[in-house]
């Protein structure tokens, strides 16, 4: 019967710590798996055979088969690295060496995600599609929340048709994934921002800025006016 409970995430997990402990305490065992470590630290197979799939993790000090864990929580693990000497000059099928090394490791363990046949806390596909802006949007709606009309696009023609159709009502545009910008005008973290009510200057802006729209796809929605409760 499995019993060991597998745990997803790097190596300075503070949280993850506390959890370990606790399963300690409490006699299960528990084997940590950073992902970070793969494959210059520690191993991964996995065997096919018909229709039976069997792998085992073996790191420096220990080693887990699939068939025992019961349990796979993928806390905050940090991507794959690879730990090649002189990568940089060695060049394969047009990719350097270190990128080829990281992609067949990315493929391997998103093989380990979607073959270990467990119960799973926070699964990687479940928690991809979370993030999903469209997703969250059309489910917070099913279960009856206010949404705004939203716009996912880079078409210049598309986005100001969109924000003319708001009339007075102010639009915000927004990133689809949260991260920082740095280029010649030094680190920035881009913000939500409106687009102003007045209807000239919208269209001045748009016109103005087709080059900047097409350049990446991002939101825009209308804003939504909070309603006090109670």
């Amino acid at each position: 019967m499995p019993t060991t409970v597998l745990i997803i995430t790097n190596e300075l997990d503070a949280h993850a710590d506390v959890v370990v402990r606790e399963l300690h305490e409490r006699d299960v065992p528990v084997f940590r798996f950073h992902p970070e470590d793969f494959p210059h630290a520690c191993s991964l197979s996995i065997e096919i055979r018909d229709d039976c799939i069997e792998g085992e993790i073996i790191t420096e000090h220990r080693s887990v088969a699939f068939r025992d864990i019961c349990a796979a929580w993928y806390r905050r693990p940090k991507r794959p690295l690879a730990d090649v000497t002189n990568a940089s000059s060695s060049e394969l099928d047009g990719y350097r060496l270190e990128d080829y090394i990281k992609r067949q490791s990315k493929a391997t363990l998103s093989t380990l995600y979607e073959t270990l046949d467990t119960f799973w806390v926070g699964h990687p596909s479940r928690l991809r599609r979370a993030d999903i802006k469209a997703l969250q949007l059309a489910e917070a709606s099913k279960v009856g929340l206010q949404t705004p009309h939203t716009l996912i696009s880079n078409h210049p023609g598309r986005v100001a048709a969109f924000v003319d159709s708001m009339g007075e009502t102010e639009c915000a545009i927004k990133s689809l994934f949260a991260m920082g910008v740095d280029d010649e005008k030094g680190f920035r973290f881009p913000m939500t921002t409106t687009v102003p009510k007045v209807r000239p200057t919208r269209t001045h802006a748009w016109i103005g800025g087709r080059e900047t729209v097409s350049l990446s796809p991002f939101l825009c929605r209308n804003m939504l006016r909070h309603r006090s409760i109670g």
